[in-house]
């Protein structure tokens, strides 16, 4: 039930999005920080995906502090060719073993036979689901992420954040499936997942409730609400440079869109902070964009 008060960026939310993991501090309780049970707030948990398409140059920073790395099978091309660069001081071999995914996952027709034998040599699992063709290896890629996490392999931490980096950008075919996966690819894991790639990061909104959008340093203020599936109806916006208010026409695919939009909004500490209200009538689905430098 949407509060009586006006709605503000500094207005309480049921959830905050944070690109805590695009910030140097790394700091952030925002994706689902857990509370340890003596009053402290775990942080949450970084695993990356690495796609076959361009990795951004973030891709690096956020190779150093996920818990998990996986490569979506010619994602691992991807890395084998760019790890000399993000250690120059290091001769080509030596960088490569430096950024070692945790594992390569998928159906194995992208990945090249000498950069399979170098992970392979080196000591990197790779999971290979050739008969498998009814799923991306994205998709592929989250339901190791999601066994990864089940297990307990991070236990007493926060929720995990995954970033598919090289999920936006390339083959349309490729960023669409992409998109639905941000919709439907975490099962119901614990977990939430971002998109990015080509200067630009996406998130599917929840289906209702009240939702802050914390940016980092790097993100923005671009950004806009796409609506997918079907309408939307009843959002409402603070903190936004075109607000979202009950005169707003419901969001539709084919209909009104919030794009060109722009995060304007201040909350806590000078951060910007913009706060969505999803009505959550209508059966269609919020997908938040944004720009990214470096992303």
């Amino acid at each position: 039930m949407p509060s009586a008060l006006p709605l503000t960026p500094a207005s309480p939310v049921d959830v905050t999005l944070s690109s805590w993991f695009l910030e140097d501090d790394q700091e952030g309780a925002g994706d689902g920080g857990e509370n340890d049970g003596a009053g402290r707030t775990q942080p949450p948990v970084l695993a990356l995906i690495l796609l076959n398409h361009t990795l951004p140059t973030l891709t690096r920073p956020l190779f150093r502090r996920a818990a998990l790395v996986v490569c979506a099978d010619g994602g691992a091309n991807r890395l084998y060719a760019a790890a000399p660069a993000w250690a120059p001081e290091m001769d080509a071999s030596a960088a490569r073993h430096a950024f070692l995914p945790s594992a390569i996952v998928g159906d194995l027709d992208s990945i090249s036979p000498g950069v399979s034998s170098f992970y392979a040599s080196a000591g990197v699992p790779i999971h290979g689901a050739p008969s498998d063709q009814d799923t991306t290896d994205l998709e592929k890629c989250l339901a190791y992420t999601r066994r990864w996490v089940e297990e307990g392999r991070e236990e007493g931490r926060g929720a995990v954040v995954v970033v598919a980096a090289g999920a936006l950008g390339g083959r349309l075919d490729h960023t669409l499936s992409a998109i639905n996966a941000a919709f439907s690819g975490t099962g119901g894991a614990p977990f939430s997942l971002v998109l990015l790639g080509d200067g630009n990061l996406a998130r599917a909104l929840p289906a209702s409730g009240r939702v802050a959008i914390e940016p980092a340093a790097c993100e923005g203020p671009a950004c806009g609400v796409v609506a997918l599936g079907g309408e939307v109806c009843g959002t409402v916006s603070a903190g936004l440079a075109w607000e979202l208010t009950p005169a707003t026409p419901a969001l539709t695919l084919g209909g009104r869109q919030s794009t060109s939009n722009a995060v304007v909004g201040v909350g806590a500490g000078g951060r910007a902070r913009a706060v969505v209200e999803v009505g959550g009538g209508g059966g269609g689905r919020l997908l938040w964009v944004s720009e990214v430098r470096g992303g």
